[in-house]
């Protein structure tokens, strides 16, 4: 039995989260949010001060992948 183990690639807050998710997935990863609604609800029960609540996670494998992909998003916004 084959099981998939994740890596958070991305902590911080929901609409970055929202964004990368996006960039990621159009790059073809498959893509994990965790706590998408509590991160927006109520992100103080997530995080001391509410702080990053939101997660994002790929497979393993695909991780280093991943970090490239965010690190180009985070130049283009950087461009901006």
């Amino acid at each position: 039995m084959s099981e998939n183990t994740f890596e958070i690639v991305f902590q911080g807050e929901h609409l970055t989260a929202v964004f990368l998710k996006a960039f990621l997935e159009d790059a073809g990863l498959r893509v994990y949010f965790e706590n998408d609604l509590m991160s927006t609800i109520a992100p103080f029960q997530l995080s001391a001060g509410g702080l990053n609540p939101a997660l994002l996670k790929v497979v393993k494998e695909d991780a280093q992948k991943a970090f490239e992909l965010i690190e180009e998003y985070n130049n283009m916004q950087e461009e901006e």
